[in-house]
């Protein structure tokens, strides 16, 4: 922790300027981090739970889990193949945006 300057050691409790305005900064930064972190939170818990619903329709639509209940034909629609692909899509998108986003920034800087 002492290498990186934002998380220096305070633990005598003294700021590093002679205002103590030191102690306010960090009081800000951190309050900044984690204001990010609950809106990183915020997003995931949305990001399942749409995932979650989406889910449920592309499970049912699918020949392969409509055999294995013995529902296959059931559930046929016209179009039903093409909304499969829609929600399917949705989801692996949407819902593993934040994966495919740090898997593309890692590719793009070669440190995977």
């Amino acid at each position: 922790m002492k290498d990186h300057p934002d998380h220096a050691d305070h633990s005598s409790g003294h700021g590093k300027g002679a205002t103590g305005n030191h102690k306010g900064q960090d009081f800000q930064k951190h309050k900044g981090h984690e204001s990010h972190h609950e809106h990183m939170v915020a997003d995931f818990k949305r990001r399942f739970l749409v995932s979650l619903a989406l889910t449920v329709p592309v499970l049912l639509l699918s020949p392969m889990i409509q055999a294995f209940l013995g529902i296959a034909g059931k559930l046929d629609f016209p179009g039903d193949a093409t909304l499969l692909f829609v929600f399917s899509s949705i989801v692996y998108f949407y819902g593993g945006w934040p994966f495919l986003k740090g898997f593309f920034s890692e590719a793009a800087s070669r440190q995977p």
